[in-house]
């Protein structure tokens, strides 16, 4: 329930499409405190859905809530599943599971097998449509369900391309007025999440998406820097943020970037929303969970170059130094995937230093410790052409990380531009 505004007394309009976000809440909520609370109410959000949806005829109320829309599935109930999944994950709870698996079965019909987009079934928001393609492949994950997860590979290989680019930046809007370089964060934190699961279930090669994802877009549009904000203020002696601060304490947050910048060309304003950063934050999280991995054998999987240290391990990407550092301080295997802008035979790679090759992985087997590998692995230079719908917008990149693109003009923007 949402509130009519600020000064209602009370929440009393239903938004079916903020299931979503009102599931992902009490997820964390069930997580973070052992009093049950959190899970009685998802238990009662449940059985109030389950007597008044169903997958045949949608939603039927007696007396529907006060601002209710008939929201088709995509653009409401479809964005729920993946909570539902991670609710089931960590309670066991069935009717989640039950709920998650009628809404995906009605959900899978907007994302055919030969993965075309389809611009009316599925709506103008893209958020929506991305956010349940991602619910679709965390219920095939869970389901072990290979023919649904083929599904969801066909359109992250085809359809999705008519909404976003290289980088993994997506328009936010397929409406014919929206500005063409507007994006939303948290839907590149879906592409993101799905490619992750593809890459761990379909093909490797997703990793690489994946990692694109997060270098070249996710991380670089994070507002970090508010020293252009008018009215910005410091904390107080005390160290809290004071009254009407509202920049300081947007500070981190995410919005609504283009590839280039904050600020897209032509739209002359900055806006970031609190539910991007809840979406974006839990993308990261799940990135975190598996770019790298230790298997039931004990070996260490880096599926995308990331620097990390735990008492096990230390990783040192060649980011900062081409040369990729991996020191294991306890005897053990460790497999590094190919990235995917590496030029070279990897075959050949794997000989010269000693490496084995298997399945897109360079694997190596330390039987003392402390033990360091070191391996020279230069960051591959290429520029790449993004072409969105009324511009081309260059980029020079360095392995999967921007050294430069084209801005044309814009203001705010996050990397140098190419003729600097």
């Amino acid at each position: 329930l949402n509130r009519a505004s600020i000064r209602a007394s009370k929440p009393d309009v239903f938004l079916a499409p903020n299931l979503r976000e009102g599931f992902h809440g009490l997820n964390a909520l069930i997580l973070g405190y052992e009093d049950g609370r959190a899970l009685d109410l998802a238990k009662k959000s449940i059985d109030f859905i389950q007597k008044n949806w169903n997958p045949r005829s949608g939603w039927s109320f007696k007396e529907a809530p006060s601002g209710f829309l008939p929201n088709h599935t995509v653009g409401g109930i479809g964005r729920a599943v993946g909570p539902l999944v991670k609710i089931y994950r960590n309670t066991h709870y069935r009717p989640a599971l039950a709920l998650a698996q009628d809404i995906a079965g009605v959900a899978l019909d907007f994302y055919p097998e030969d993965g075309h987009f389809l611009t009316e079934q599925l709506g103008s928001h893209v958020h929506s449509i991305t956010s349940t393609l991602s619910s679709l492949a965390q219920f095939a994950e869970l389901s072990d369900d290979s023919a649904l997860l083929q599904r969801v590979a066909a359109f992250h290989d085809r359809g999705l391309w008519q909404i976003r680019d290289e980088t993994g930046w997506a328009i936010e809007s397929t409406r014919p007025d929206a500005n063409p370089d507007r994006g939303e964060v948290n839907t590149s934190g879906d592409i993101l999440e799905t490619a992750l699961i593809l890459g761990a279930h379909h093909s490797s090669r997703f990793y690489g998406d994946a990692e694109r994802i997060l270098r070249c877009h996710i991380l670089p549009s994070q507002l970090r820097d508010i020293s252009f904000a008018p009215g910005r203020s410091a904390t107080n002696e005390d160290g809290n943020l004071p009254p009407g601060s509202v920049f300081a304490r947007l500070q981190g947050a995410w919005g609504f970037p283009a590839p280039y910048g904050h600020e897209p060309v032509g739209q002359h304003s900055v806006q970031f929303n609190l539910d991007i950063v809840g979406g974006t934050v839990a993308s990261l999280c799940e990135y975190c969970r598996r770019a790298f991995a230790q298997d039931s054998q004990g070996c260490f999987w880096l599926h995308c170059l990331l620097d990390l240290e735990n008492p096990s391990i230390r990783v040192r990407t060649p980011y900062a130094q081409d040369l990729l550092s991996i020191r294991l301080n306890k005897p053990g295997a460790v497999a590094i995937r190919v990235p995917n802008w590496f030029e070279g035979d990897p075959a050949e790679y794997a000989n010269r230093n000693n490496l084995q090759l298997e399945y897109g992985y360079w694997h190596f087997e330390a039987r003392e410790a402390p033990f360091l590998l070191e391996l020279p692995l230069n960051l591959e230079q290429q520029t790449i052409v993004l072409k969105h719908k009324i511009r081309d917008i260059r980029a020079d990149l360095a392995g999967d990380s921007i050294v430069s693109m084209d801005n044309h003009g814009a203001d705010l923007t996050f990397f140098a531009s190419p003729e600097n």
